[in-house]
C-alpha cells in the first residue's frame, strides 16, 4: 500500500552531505583496506545531517490515530508526590483508551491540527483546531465558542493530542529540536556513538535565560535511515543529573526512496518526582500510529489550510494586544439569529433567554452610553467655567 506521492526531492548537495557524514559515522575504509576507526564527530556535522533529513520533506497531511495506556497509578493522592505509591491500575484502568483521531498538516514552518474525533465523539472537521501560520497560533474550540490568538504556539501538551511534528521535530510549538540544541551550544552539547546510533544530547540549562531552560533532550538518530530519529528523550534536571521525563520511540519506513519519516510512535511518561523509590519508571504511555492509506507526504497544501477565521459568536482571547472580544453579531438581533442558525435555541426561546455574548453586549452598550454621558458632563462644566470666568474678566475691564 503506497503511503505517498512526493513531487519534491531533496538537492543532490543536500544528499551527498547526509551521505558523507552517513560513511564517517560507520567508518567506511577504502577499498581493500577493511574498515577503520571513524574519525569524531561535530555536534555541528551531526546537527547538520539531522536538519538536511527533516527539510526533505517540506509538506505532508497525515491521519493520526492515539490511545493512551495506564502502567502504573498513585494508590493516595492525598500525601505529597514523593510519598505515592505506585500500583497496578484497575481492570478499567488497565483497559488502552482510545484518544482519538486528528488530521494535521504542514507545509515549510505552517502546521494545522484539526481533531476528528476524541474519545470515541466525532467532531466536525474546523471545530476543533489549532493553526500556526509561522508567526502566530490560533486556536479554536467551536463547542465552547472559545478562540485563542498568541505569538508562541504549544504542542507539549496540545489541546488536540500529540502533535506528529513532535516525534521528529519539534520540541514545542514553533520551537525545533535544532533550534533547541543551539541554544545549549557548545558547553551543553554533547555527541557520541553508540550501538549504530548517533546521540546528540542537549542538557537542562536552568541556569540560562532561554526558552524551556529545565528541559533537555536527546536524540537517538539512525545514520543509515537519513539521521531520522527512532528515539527522543525529553530530560529534566535532578538532584542526581539530568533524569527521563519522557521519551518518544519510533517506528520509521521509507515513505520515499531515501525518506524516512516515522509511521507509529510509543510515547512513554515516566515518574519524575524527587525522593519516590520509581522514579524514572514508566507510568503510562501513549500509542501514536499514521494512518497510512489517508497520509501523504511532499504534496503542495493550499495556503488557506493556514488560515483560521473565527465564527460568529466566539469570543477570542487576543494575547498579542492583550484583548478580549467577541466576533461579528453588531446588534441583539444579529447574535440571537447566529444562535438559532447553530440550532442552540429558537426564537422565542432566545428572545427570553440572556446568552453569555448578549449580556456582554447589553454590558458593552451600559459602559458606552456611561462613558458619553460622563464626556458630555465634564465639557458642560468645562464650558461653564470659561464663561464664568469670560464674564468676571470682562466686568472687571469695563470697571476699571
Amino acid at each position: 500500500m503506497a503511503i505517498l506521492t512526493r513531487i519534491q526531492v531533496p538537492s543532490r548537495p543536500l544528499t551527498l552531505a547526509v551521505g558523507a557524514i552517513t560513511l564517517l559515522t560507520f567508518g567506511l575504509g577504502a577499498p581493500g583496506l577493511g574498515a577503520q576507526s571513524p574519525p569524531p564527530l561535530s555536534v555541528a556535522e551531526v546537527l547538520a545531517a539531522y536538519e538536511t533529513t527533516c527539510e526533505a520533506i517540506p509538506s505532508f497531511d497525515v491521519y493520526v490515530k492515539e490511545s493512551h495506556q495506564t502502567l502504573l497509578a498513585p494508590k493516595d493522592m492525598e500525601k505529597p508526590p514523593a510519598e505515592w505509591e505506585w500500583v497496578a491500575p484497575g481492570p478499567k484502568e488497565q483497559a488502552p483508551t482510545n484518544l482519538g483521531l486528528t488530521r494535521q498538516c504542514y507545509s515549510r514552518g505552517r502546521y494545522r491540527m484539526d481533531s476528528l474525533e476524541q474519545r470515541g465523539e466525532k467532531i466536525p472537521e474546523g471545530a476543533l483546531t489549532t493553526v500556526w501560520d509561522g508567526g502566530r497560533e490560533q486556536f479554536l474550540n467551536s463547542s465552547q465558542s472559545k478562540g485563542r490568538i498568541a505569538n508562541t504556539a504549544r504542542t507539549f501538551p496540545s489541546p488536540n493530542g500529540i502533535c506528529y511534528l513532535n516525534l521528529f521535530r519539534l520540541f514545542d510549538g514553533d520551537q525545533t529540536y535544532a533550534k533547541f540544541i543551539r541554544l545549549r551550544m557548545p558547553d551543553l552539547v554533547t555527541v557520541e556513538r553508540r550501538d549504530g546510533r548517533v546521540i546528540l544530547t542537549a542538557a537542562p540549562a536552568s541556569e540560562k535565560l532561554i526558552r524551556a531552560n529545565i528541559f533537555g533532550v536527546r536524540l537517538h538518530l539512525a545514520p543509515e535511515k537519513g539521521f531520522m530519529p527512532v528515539r527522543i528523550d525529553i530530560l529534566a534536571p535532578g538532584k542526581q543529573g539530568p533524569r527521563l521525563d519522557s521519551s518518544y520511540y519510533n517506528e520509521l519506513e521509507e515513505v520515499e526512496r531515501g525518506q524516512w519519516m516515522p509511521t507509529s510512535c510509543r510515547m512513554a511518561i515516566h515518574i519524575v518526582d524527587e525522593g519516590s523509590k520509581l522514579i524514572g519508571r514508566e507510568k503510562s504511555y501513549y500509542s501514536v500510529t499514521v494512518d497510512k492509506a489517508r497520509s501523504r507526504f511532499n504534496m503542495n497544501l493550499e495556503d488557506s489550510l493556514f488560515t483560521l477565521t473565527f465564527p460568529p459568536g466566539t469570543e477570542v482571547n487576543d494575547q498579542i494586544r492583550n484583548v478580549i472580544y467577541h466576533v461579528g453579531a453588531e446588534t441583539k438581533s444579529d447574535y440571537l439569529n447566529f444562535l438559532a442558525s447553530r440550532g442552540r435555541l429558537g426564537m422565542e426561546e432566545l428572545a427570553k433567554s440572556q446568552p453569555p455574548m448578549l449580556r456582554a453586549y447589553e454590558s458593552n452598550r451600559s459602559r458606552t452610553f456611561l462613558v458619553w454621558f460622563n464626556v458630555v458632563v465634564v465639557a458642560c462644566l468645562l464650558l461653564a467655567g470659561v464663561i464664568r470666568y469670560w464674564r468676571q474678566r470682562r466686568g472687571a475691564t469695563a470697571r476699571g
